[in-house]
């Protein structure tokens, strides 16, 4: 059998031959009753695994994965190429407080010039950036309380369209009035708190934003967990004067990319009502499209934010992990998500940006400076080698010789590393196996047939046919690392770390 190989370095490549080739997927494709039907037959004992192994078979997985070959070693924490300093960048630090950080950004915008900038002959508030906004309350032309007036004009306006458009999952009309009635205050007191002081914007439904209910784009999640405040990254908008309009729309529980949500009403795309907006930031994406507010909030693990912008016509910004806190977001993916802003520029997505950046000290698995220790291993050195662990061990206790015959062969080497795994984290699955009880919990609640397939789909997961392929995989990749000085690779962070030779 031939070796297929994967994961060219870039050096091999030819883009000029390069063809696209269309994979053809021979798999059934089915819905409603008969999705559940079909669900409830691959369950059975012996038909379900025969199916299974046909349907594998004719789409060639157990052939990629016994006949694969990856030339590249694996990396195991984030790294960044050498290069040389850009001229005219601007540092923010991080852990500077959100209103540093946004003069900081502010910095490195041109003067403004509002007759190059705002519209006034345009529809009303249509479009106009940040420091639009910002210019003409301080210049008197409109006052917080109009803008949120024309918001919920418009919001009104969208859920009484026919076809509906719900932009919002969660909204206040009194609400909005409160937060808008505060900023126009302070801006007759000469007092503003920030240039993103009376700036209208909405939060996605898997993000916290008191008072309102976090769903997640469902009827029921918000009965399994209760919201106890505002997120890192909301907090940090509000503490910049910015009017929190409610909860938008989304994919149900950001499972799909179309934004479809048959719970609350399907978001549709402003500038094509029979097109999707793309998802699951389906809201927000069409909220900053139809002008009704300058910036939103969304998440994004697999495109949720860059999807729905590409398809609105706006712009969304993915961060690295850890870049912005996501403490208080219905995080199921891990080092995966990210809470990221949508803006109708980039300018906007800019000073967003610079509000909600900035990890917590608080949280394991945020982006922090880890300091480089180097490791000098003189000679070889023997010991045991554990791959696996439980996941997500409360007591991580050391590991210790087993054979008592090795005991006095071995030396104990005390050597500091950094602690990359946790700092730093980039692993998917343990990040998210610690909620992985709370969202079954929250799953078997759901309706059938859709509670039948999240939970294949989850347990999915778990029930790998070709574990001992996988092992098989594992070891090679060890080998080709090297057998003299080898660092244990884990599974999980729970593992210590042991230094092993031959």
């Amino acid at each position: 059998m031939v070796k297929r190989r994967i994961m060219v370095p870039v050096e091999d490549i030819d883009l000029n031959s390069v063809k696209y080739e269309h994979e053809e997927i021979t798999a059934p494709h089915v819905t409603g009753l008969v999705l559940k039907l079909f669900v409830w037959i691959l369950e059975l004992p012996l038909l379900g695994s025969l199916i299974l192994a046909v349907i594998k078979k004719q789409n060639k997985l157990t052939q990629l994965l016994r006949n694969t070959v990856i030339p590249e070693a694996p990396m195991f924490r984030p790294e960044f190429p050498p290069q040389e300093p850009e001229p005219g960048v601007l540092f923010m630090e991080e852990e500077s407080t959100s209103l540093v950080r946004l003069e900081s950004a502010l910095k490195c915008l041109p003067p403004y010039d509002p007759a190059h900038h705002r519209r006034v002959n345009s529809a009303p508030f249509l479009y106009w950036k940040i420091r639009d906004f910002a210019h003409a309350y301080r210049s008197r032309v409109v006052t917080p309380s109009m803008v949120a007036e024309n918001v919920i004009s418009g919001v009104e306006e969208f859920n009484k369209r026919n076809p509906p458009m719900p932009l919002l999952i969660s909204f206040s009309a009194k609400e909005v009035r409160k937060q808008a009635a505060a900023s126009t205050q302070r801006f007759e007191e000469g007092n503003p708190l920030s240039i993103l002081d009376g700036i209208v914007m909405a939060i996605k439904d898997d993000i916290d934003c008191s008072p309102y209910p976090s769903k997640g784009g469902t009827t029921w999640f918000h009965e399994v967990r209760t919201v106890k405040g505002d997120a890192v990254s909301v907090s940090r908008l509000r503490s910049c004067g910015v009017i929190l309009i409610g909860k938008a729309n989304m994919h149900e529980m950001g499972l799909g990319t179309t934004g479809n949500n048959p719970n609350h009403g399907t978001s549709r795309n402003p500038h094509a009502l029979e097109r999707y907006t793309g998802g699951s930031s389906s809201g927000p994406a069409a909220l900053v499209a139809s002008g009704l507010c300058c910036a939103t909030l969304g998440t994004d693990g697999g495109g949720s934010v860059r999807i729905p912008s590409s398809l609105c016509g706006v712009v969304g910004l993915k961060t690295t992990f850890g870049r912005t806190d996501m403490k208080g977001a219905l995080c199921d993916s891990g080092t995966v998500e990210i809470i990221g802003p949508i803006a109708a520029s980039v300018e906007d997505v800019m000073l967003v940006y610079s509000v909600i950046s900035g990890s917590s000290p608080t949280d394991r698995i945020s982006l922090m400076p880890v300091e480089e220790v180097g490791i000098q291993i003189p000679k070889k050195r023997k010991g045991p080698m554990d791959a696996f662990v439980a996941p997500i061990d409360v007591d991580f206790r050391p590991r210790a010789p087993t054979s008592s015959e090795n005991k006095n062969a071995l030396e104990n080497i005390h050597v500091y590393i950094a602690d990359f795994f946790y700092e730093n984290n980039i692993s998917f699955n343990c990040a998210r196996s610690d909620s992985y009880s709370k969202m079954m919990q929250a799953i078997v609640q759901y309706n059938d047939p859709s509670r039948t397939v999240f939970l294949k789909s989850i347990d999915g997961s778990a029930h790998i046919h070709d574990v001992e392929l996988i092992y098989k995989m594992l070891k090679d990749v060890i080998k080709e690392v090297g057998e003299k000085n080898v660092i244990q690779i884990c599974t999980d962070n729970a593992s210590n770390y042991v230094l092993a030779g031959d």
